[in-house]
């Protein structure tokens, strides 16, 4: 029962997606992967007390039905009689023959192979999910806000402060640009962001009111921070092409004058970027001018087990019921089960020192005398000769057991 309610929860976890995630415990992911030789030893050892149930389970089915068989035919062969107890165990010896060696070579794999199903079943599998949300991105439908305003502190222009900041129109370069719409993806493990063009869109700007205020912006940082002694401006870009130098130009193949405009390119392009960004944002917090879009947000999870190992399991689980259900049928039960088990020892002893004594007690005259007495008198036993081939077959394991009474049972060896 426990292996069954365990691998239906684990193809339902499969079928409805379950994972594990920071929504469970705030901690969890960082459990799972700081923990692991913790959280793996002990899935091995949940691993084998659940392979242990599937053994177990076989082995009984083995044990029963191979007590059933052998005191409904009254014996058995020594040879199948230790097959028959060592498969129910089960053990190895390497002196039995291979028909029964082969089912317990197979039967003591199947502990291992049911181990390390269970363990690929339940070890958790670094995964990931698409989750849909909406976000609020800047419209520009309306640019009515975005202009020129003047220096001064009194007319600054319209301004909002929010916990994310201080939003403001006073920030700003024209460039004639193409309305392009960009799929962005946000990579917060490798804190990396990246941009890919989608394609054009209808134009939103077309009094250039944004690209124009923009390039403005060029024009009044190189006015407000330039001195005698230094140019802001003139640094930011001195710095780009020294950094583009060192990057991508450090055997110094490429001229000066290219490696200039690439430097001048990439500060360029650094800074329009804030800017835009920073008009964005004032579109969105101080004009509230903003428009829903879907985003899909990928997420680091765990599932638990991987798929195919699952479904083996599950199967395997299955095998083991469908087994146990056939037996119950066959066997009706199990109805008839003798209290007698020829794999315990101290049964063994008993009924062994009993066939002693019947053994001694019986001479060959005392034999034929009950036989000619009549049938009534003799012990009740139900062997019935079991023909095999080989020397070591020839020693015939009888069970005899009084008249009427079903626990007085004793083994007898014959050799035929």
């Amino acid at each position: 029962m426990i292996t069954t309610a365990l691998s239906s929860v684990l193809i339902v976890a499969h079928i409805r997606r379950w994972t594990v995630n920071g929504s469970w415990y705030e901690s969890s992911f960082a459990t799972i992967t700081s923990k692991r030789a913790a959280i793996q030893s002990g899935i091995q050892l949940l691993a084998a007390l659940l392979a242990l149930i599937h053994t177990s389970t076989i082995a009984v089915l083995i044990q029963h039905g191979s007590r059933l068989a052998f005191f409904n035919s009254g014996g058995s062969t020594t040879q199948s009689l230790k097959g028959w107890m060592n498969l129910s165990i089960p053990r190895v010896r390497w002196d039995l023959r291979p028909r029964f060696l082969v089912p317990i070579l197979a039967f003591s794999c199947l502990g291992l192979v049911s181990s390390a199903l269970w363990v690929g079943a339940m070890t958790p599998v670094g995964s990931t999910i698409v989750e849909q949300e909406i976000l609020q991105v800047p419209s520009f439908r309306n640019t009515t806000l975005i202009k020129e305003y003047p220096s001064e502190i009194s007319s600054a222009g319209p301004s909002t402060t929010a916990k994310q900041g201080l939003f403001t129109y006073s920030v700003g370069c024209t460039v004639d640009f193409i309305p392009t719409r960009f799929n962005v993806s946000v990579g917060i493990r490798g804190r990396n962001i990246t941009v890919v063009p989608a394609g054009q869109v209808d134009d939103f700007d077309s009094q250039r009111n944004l690209t124009r205020t923009v390039v403005r912006q060029f024009e009044l940082v190189s006015n407000d921070l330039t001195n005698f002694y230094e140019s802001i401006l003139g640094n930011a870009f001195l710095s780009s092409i020294v950094a583009w130098n060192m990057s991508s130009n450090e055997n110094g193949t490429i001229p000066e004058t290219e490696a200039t405009l690439r430097g001048l390119e990439n500060a360029v392009t650094a800074m329009v970027e804030s800017m835009l960004a920073a008009y964005g944002a004032a579109q969105l917090m101080v004009g509230n001018f903003s428009q829903d879009r879907e985003a899909n947000v990928t997420i680091r999870v765990f599932v638990i087990g991987e798929l195919v190992y699952v479904v083996a399991i599950a199967v395997l689980n299955a095998l083991v019921l469908l087994a146990v259900v056939v037996e119950a049928n066959c066997t009706k039960g199990w109805k008839g089960l003798p209290p007698f088990d020829f794999s315990d020892p101290e049964w063994l002893i008993t009924a062994s020192f009993r066939g002693g004594e019947l053994s001694h007690a019986w001479s060959q005259d005392a034999r034929e005398s009950l036989v000619a007495q009549g049938t009534a008198k003799e012990p009740f036993t139900s062997y019935v000769p079991i023909q095999r081939y080989g020397d070591k077959d020839q020693n015939h394991v009888e069970v005899i057991s009084a008249e009427g009474d079903q626990h007085d049972v004793a083994l007898m060896l014959q050799s035929r």
